[in-house]
C-alpha cells in the first residue's frame, strides 16, 4: 500500500511538470537476501565461521567430558555411600554405563543446539527437523536394511584384507550382550531409540556439519566423523568391529546429508540396533552358541 501511494504521488508530481514517470523497483535488502539464501539450507552453517565452528566442537566435546567426569563422580559417591564398590557397580550393572552415556549425550546436545541458536541458526542445522516426515519414516526402515548389507559387505571385505580380524569378530557379540541389560522387547526398543537419537544427532547432525563448515567439504567430514563414530566403540567392543561399523557410518552420514534430516539415520539406526540384539538374546536364551 505504501509503495503504491508513493507511486501515485510521484505520477501526481509528473503530471503537473508533463514528465513521464516510469515506476522502478525498490532496492533489494542484500543482507536480508544473503541470510535467506543461506538458511535455505541451515546445514551448511553459513552464518559462522570456520573459527566459530571449531570454537563450537571444542565446547561440545568439553562438555561431553564434564558431564561424564560429574555424572561418574556423583554415582561413585551414591554407590560408596551405600557401602559398595564403585568399579564392580558399574562393571556388573550396564545400566548405569548406558545411563552416564546417554546424559553424557544429551548435556552435549543441549549445549550444541543452544550454541547454534547463540549463532543466529536453529536445530535443523543439525538437522534435527520434521520436514520431510513422510517421507523419511519408510526411508528409515530401507536404511535399517542397507545397513545390514553394508555391514556383512564390510565384514566380507575385511576377511579379505585382515582374516585375523574375521575371528576376532567373533568374540563381540559377548561383549554387546554384556552392555545389554535384562529388559523387556519394548524396552529394549526404546533403549535403542535412545541411542539411536543421541548418537545420530551428535555425530551426524552436530559433528559432521560443524567439520563441514572448517574442511569446506562433506566428504572429509563424513569421513572424519565415521571414523570417530567407529573408534568409540573400541572401549567396549573389538577392533575389528571399526571397519563394519565405519561402512554402516558412512551410509548413515550420506542418508542425512541427502535429505538433510537425521530422522531416516535414526530409525535406520535404532533398528539396526534393535534387531542385532533381538537375535544376540534370542540365541543366549536357547542356549545356541553365537560364534
Amino acid at each position: 500500500m505504501e509503495n503504491q501511494q508513493d507511486n501515485g504521488n510521484l505520477n501526481e508530481l509528473c503530471d503537473n511538470q508533463n514528465v513521464e514517470y516510469i515506476p522502478v523497483a525498490r532496492p533489494v535488502d542484500r543482507c536480508t537476501d544473503h541470510y535467506a539464501a543461506i538458511d535455505f539450507c541451515p546445514m551448511l552453517l553459513g552464518r559462522l565461521t570456520g573459527f566459530q565452528s571449531a570454537v563450537h566442537l571444542f565446547a561440545l566435546v568439553a562438555s561431553f567430558v564434564a558431564a561424564l567426569f560429574c555424572s561418574g563422580t556423583i554415582l561413585s559417591a551414591i554407590i560408596i555411600a551405600k557401602g559398595a564398590d564403585p568399579a564392580t557397580a558399574l562393571k556388573t550393572d550396564p545400566i548405569l554405563n548406558l545411563g552416564i552415556t546417554l546424559f553424557a549425550w544429551a548435556v552435549l546436545i543441549i549445549v550444541g543446539i543452544s550454541l547454534l541458536y547463540a549463532a543466529g541458526t536453529n536445530h535443523r542445522a543439525a538437522g534435527v527437523t520434521l520436514k520431510g516426515f513422510a517421507l523419511n519414516l519408510p526411508l528409515g526402515g530401507l536404511v535399517t536394511i542397507a545397513s545390514f548389507i553394508t555391514f556383512l559387505l564390510s565384514i566380507g571385505f575385511m576377511y579379505l584384507i585382515w582374516p585375523e580380524g574375521y575371528e576376532d569378530m567373533k568374540k563381540n557379540p559377548e561383549h554387546i550382550l554384556e552392555m545389554i541389560p535384562d529388559m523387556s522387547s519394548g524396552g529394549l526398543l526404546l533403549l535403542m531409540m535412545g541411542v539411536g537419537i543421541c548418537e545420530e544427532i551428535v555425530f551426524r547432525g552436530l559433528f559432521m556439519v560443524h567439520f563441514r563448515r572448517i574442511t569446506g567439504s562433506w566428504t572429509i567430514s563424513i569421513l572424519i566423523c565415521s571414523t570417530g563414530f567407529a573408534l568409540m566403540h573400541i572401549s567396549t567392543q573389538e577392533v575389528a568391529t571399526c571397519i563394519p561399523l565405519f561402512g554402516v557410518a558412512i551410509l548413515w552420514s550420506l542418508v542425512t546429508v541427502w535429505r538433510r534430516s537425521v530422522i531416516p539415520a535414526v530409525i535406520g539406526h535404532a533398528l539396526f540396533n534393535f534387531i542385532q540384539i533381538s537375535f544376540l538374546l534370542l540365541d543366549r536364551s536357547q542356549n545356541i552358541p553365537l560364534q
